[in-house]
């Protein structure tokens, strides 16, 4: 599991185990062995990226559905209305267009 932080300028990588940290790309002479602290925050980046990846994928899916149903209403919503709100999200999220 590798993780990188502050834009890459910090990397926190756990190697079946053993924590070690970069700076800059350069081994960081920081001791990690034991540190559960570091461990744990990195497990959460760990899920909490796949969580984000996963509602991604939903939101990309369902745009994808509203782009065939282009027009659509749906009570007093129309899919162009919920494509919108979808893109949007993405854009936030990511910084990207979809």
């Amino acid at each position: 599991m590798r993780h990188d932080f502050s834009d890459g300028k910090y990397t926190v990588i756990n190697d079946n185990g053993k924590l070690t940290a970069l700076r800059h790309g350069e081994p960081w002479g920081r001791d990690l062995t034991g540190d559960n602290l570091i461990y744990w925050m990195l497990v959460e980046v760990d899920n909490l990226k796949q969580q984000r990846d996963a509602l991604l994928k939903d939101a990309h899916d369902l745009l994808e559905y509203c782009d065939e149903s282009d027009g659509a209403q749906y009570g007093t919503i129309s899919t162009r209305f919920i494509r919108t709100l979808f893109k949007d999200s993405i854009v936030k999220a990511t910084g990207e267009q979809p």
